[in-house]
């Protein structure tokens, strides 16, 4: 969730500064968030050292990709890519489906029934409804010259948990990525 976007958008780098000379608009990269709202990032957890705990640790895994995409867009902006992340919302996917007792922590146990409502077979609505925000990151003209912000559902900026906002978390979390990626 974290370290593939990164090395992508490294990857793709050169292809994306001359996408501004044959548009005469920035490229934009976007990178999608998931679990709930913002939360917090444990530094001492990036690899889920202290074990894995079902959409616990998916949602920690989204909180690092949103302090590892504030490093990549300060990396990119001076050379005119827009980097930002948006965050799609609930939707009845094959991953929530597969839910279960099994993967959910201690007392989310309990919520179990609510959560299989909550994500119930609709014939992809939910999931048409959850692709307006990635659209919206990669299309609108409200976007053009943006770089570094967090979209919610509603395609409205939205503040980074405090943990993930800190400019020293990101450094940290651009840091490990790094020292796993191939020299």
């Amino acid at each position: 969730n974290v370290v593939a976007p990164y090395r992508l958008g490294q990857q793709l780098l050169p292809l994306l500064e001359k996408g501004k000379d044959s548009t005469g608009k920035p490229s934009r990269v976007i990178n999608v968030t998931g679990g709930d709202k913002p939360a917090a990032v444990d530094l001492d957890n990036l690899q889920a050292e202290k074990g894995f705990k079902g959409l616990v640790t998916y949602t920690h895994s989204k909180s690092i990709l949103e302090g590892m995409t504030m490093s990549m867009a300060k990396e990119f902006e001076p050379k005119g890519v827009m980097v930002n992340v948006v965050f799609p919302g609930r939707a009845s996917t094959a991953m929530t489906q597969a839910v279960s007792t099994k993967t959910l922590p201690g007392v989310m146990k309990l919520f179990y029934p609510i959560m299989k409502l909550m994500f119930r077979k609709d014939n992809g609505e939910s999931a048409a409804k959850a692709a307006k925000s990635s659209i919206f990151g990669a299309t609108s003209a409200d976007l053009e010259g943006v770089c570094g912000k967090y979209y919610d559902t509603n395609c409205k900026e939205t503040p980074l948990h405090k943990t993930t906002a800190d400019p020293a978390t990101q450094d940290k979390i651009l840091d490990a990525v790094k020292a796993v990626l191939p020299n």
